[in-house]
């Protein structure tokens, strides 16, 4: 019987597991696009066409009572600093399961806040290509009797593959609104946990300005990461302990297995 030496079996043991593991995972690369987890501390940097800089930061979780509801949201800072000089900080409270707006508040010589109830969503996830959803929720002007009936949609034109500087991510590219000359197009990537690109089309439909991601800290994104490559060492170092073990039972030589000891002749013979 041909006996396979023990680096070949190890090989083709590895080999098996890495072909088991891309195939499990190649149908999650065209899979639909889940939402974030987001944490106290995590952060996007973008650059746009004018050269401005923006930083996206997560900050506490909490609850937030409109006349609609209350709902769990989280507070996030939009810093944008200007390439001719000078600094503008938008707050906002988002919903992680949609990212819908609920709130918001900028400062433009007099400070503005407004809030969204139900929250605005700017995607229904799972995002997957041609899933689209609408509806209207009520805006208002906080500290005032403004109330606004805003009508709202979106639709995922696509999913695949983007490159920014800050890498290249799997995303869904949501179309917002659905059907006007006047949109965005959002790339979001559930490995970033937020867009990676936004591109903003006039009402003409012409392309007038991008904003890139340029770098990140994802918290989630990067620990489901390691508790992969851990998964795949661990189950790459038991195959290879399993393989010298059964190499070692089947090409064990006959004079090293036990043996009874010989028979001690009786006295006086």
């Amino acid at each position: 019987m041909h006996v396979f030496s023990p680096k070949v079996l190890i090989v083709s043991l590895t080999i098996a597991t890495v072909l088991a593991f891309a195939i499990a995972t190649s149908g999650s690369v065209r899979a639909a696009q889940n939402r974030p987890t987001w944490t106290t501390g995590d952060y996007w940097r973008y650059a746009n066409g004018d050269g401005d800089s923006i930083l996206v930061e997560v900050h506490e979780r909490s609850s937030l009572t409109l006349p609609g509801g209350t709902y769990s949201v989280w507070h996030v800072t939009e810093t944008i600093a200007f390439a001719g000089g000078g600094s503008m900080i938008v707050h906002a409270w988002f919903q992680e399961s949609n990212l819908g707006l609920a709130k918001g508040n900028l400062t433009i010589g007099v400070t503005l806040e407004y809030t969204f109830d139900p929250p605005l969503p700017r995607a229904v996830f799972p995002l997957a290509a041609g899933n689209s959803w609408s509806g209207q929720v009520d805006g208002t002007l906080v500290g005032t009797t403004f109330t606004l009936s805003i009508a709202y949609s979106g639709q995922v034109l696509s999913e695949g593959s983007v490159t920014v500087p800050a890498g290249t991510f799997q995303a869904a590219v949501i179309r917002d609104p659905s059907s006007a000359n006047a949109h965005e197009e959002r790339y979001y990537s559930e490995a970033v946990g937020n867009e990676v690109r936004r591109d903003t089309f006039n009402g003409q439909g012409v392309l007038m300005d991008s904003r890139v991601l340029t770098g990140y800290r994802y918290q989630a994104g990067f620990i489901g990461g390691l508790l992969l490559v851990v998964g795949i060492v661990v189950i790459l170092g038991v195959a290879a302990v399993a393989a010298l073990a059964i190499l070692r039972k089947r090409r064990r030589p006959p004079f090293l297995q036990d043996v009874p000891p010989p028979a001690v002749p009786p006295p006086g013979t």
